[in-house]
């Protein structure tokens, strides 16, 4: 069904927001391509490519459609069940990110 076809039999204007989460520069090169094949929405993990990137798709004056932020990772952060440790958050990703060295918090015993 075509999406102005929706909007004619319900009244509703639906976004169809498409996952551009990727690595830097591909994320921008996908959120042209998604909306140049019609995608009226994206939709990006802000926790995986950090603010400065959904900032700076935000800004991006050839992505003219709202942005989904997506919270995928979240859990990790605020979760006091599960999640993933503060040495991997802190120290593990950044390493496999290319980090030479972190600066790591130290706790008082």
């Amino acid at each position: 069904m075509k999406r102005w076809a929706r909007k004619k039999e319900t009244g509703e204007h639906t976004l169809y927001a498409v996952n551009v989460t990727d690595r830097l520069p591909r994320m921008f090169d996908l959120a042209k391509e998604v909306v140049a094949a019609g995608a009226n929405a994206v939709m990006v993990n802000y926790l995986a490519v950090g603010p400065e990137a959904m900032r700076e798709l935000a800004e991006d004056s050839d992505i003219n459609v709202p942005i989904l932020a997506h919270m995928d990772l979240s859990g990790s952060f605020v979760s006091p069940t599960q999640g993933i440790g503060s040495n991997v958050i802190l120290g593990k990703i950044p390493r496999l990110c290319g980090a030479d060295a972190i600066v790591m918090p130290v706790t008082p015993r």
